[in-house]
């Protein structure tokens, strides 16, 4: 990764109030923004109809299964319910992690985290029937 220009004038903007800072950068609001992992910038590339330049990436926090009741995943019981994220990207990862510990499979296809985002329909086998919400 280069290192910035120290010459550079920046001047660091925080969003806290439920702005897209894609919709700023879209509009030319704002020259560039960092908070986001590649999945989510494709996400918001399409639904907002542009092409982004990617200048550098940014970490992907890991994801985790919490339980109070299941110790490993092959203790999940038949029809258990199992809370998603909300937004498509993450409900993506979600799923991908299902899939990487044997719950589900995902259809042909699906092979990527990072360029195939997963939905709850792209699911080809849930063998112990797994109830998903949020």
């Amino acid at each position: 990764m280069k290192k910035i220009d120290p010459s550079l004038d920046l001047k660091i903007i925080e969003i806290t109030n439920g702005v897209n800072s894609n919709e700023l950068l879209a509009h030319g609001d704002v020259d560039a923004n960092y908070f986001q992992h590649v999945p989510y910038l494709h996400s918001q590339e399409q639904a907002l109809g542009v092409k982004f330049a990617v200048a550098a990436t940014v970490h992907i926090e890991p994801l985790g299964v919490y339980s109070s009741k299941y110790k490993s995943f092959k203790d999940v019981p038949d029809n258990a319910k199992v809370a998603v994220p909300n937004n498509v990207t993450n409900l993506s990862r979600a799923l991908y992690l299902l899939r990487d510990q044997g719950l589900i499979t995902l259809k042909p296809g699906f092979n990527d985290p990072a360029k195939d985002q997963a939905t709850p329909k792209d699911i080809a086998d849930n063998p112990k029937h797994l109830k998903f919400g949020n």
